[in-house]
């Protein structure tokens, strides 16, 4: 997702599916009927039609989450309670922090397509946000997308070794021919 969805404590981690909530700029009626709707290790994703000068998530909707066992949440949009939400380590990724509230009066989709951070998010897709920011992994692709991880983790465990032994990683990463191509030294 873009670089501004962030985590809005220091140290939050998410991952489980998506249920996808479309909700109406500066309106939250339909993340209360999408907490109803998630089941235990699930993780709402909003699009908030990145309105920015509302906030339709703050810490007494996390709690309901926290207490269904919902694992987190991923706002394009505004989230308000910072302190609280880090209290309760309950993981939320927004872009923006902002202390006005929202009405609720119109209901949007749930478990629909979305876009949000500018990527599309299908219900069920995988979600992953950590401090580095949010990835959608197709339902789909999972397994391909873990084997994948696996084998990159795993490259990048031999490469730290070979560093700590004093291995420069222009040399482990063959970069030399590329720096002789462009005519450097």
């Amino acid at each position: 997702m873009s670089h501004d969805i962030k985590p809005i404590w220091r140290g939050a981690r998410v991952c489980g599916p998506a249920v996808t909530v479309q909700s109406w700029p500066a309106d939250n009626l339909t993340c209360h009927k999408a907490v109803e709707v998630a089941e235990p290790g699930d993780v709402l994703v909003i699009d908030g039609a990145g309105y920015l000068d509302a906030s339709p998530w703050g810490a007494l909707i996390s709690l309901s989450c926290q207490v269904k066992g919902i694992q987190g949440v991923v706002i394009d949009g505004g989230c308000r309670d910072v302190a609280e939400i880090e209290r309760m380590r309950f993981p939320v990724f927004a872009r923006a922090i902002t202390p006005r509230g929202t009405v609720k009066e119109s209901f949007g989709r749930i478990n629909y397509p979305i876009k949000c951070g500018g990527v599309l998010v299908n219900p069920g897709d995988l979600i992953l946000g950590d401090e580095d920011g949010v990835v959608v992994v197709p339902r789909e692709k999972a397994s391909e997308i873990l084997s994948l991880s696996k084998e990159r983790v795993e490259k990048e465990e031999k490469l730290r070794r070979e560093i700590l032994q004093g291995k420069l990683l222009l040399h482990l990463l063959g970069l030399e021919e590329t720096l002789k191509r462009k005519g450097i030294k």
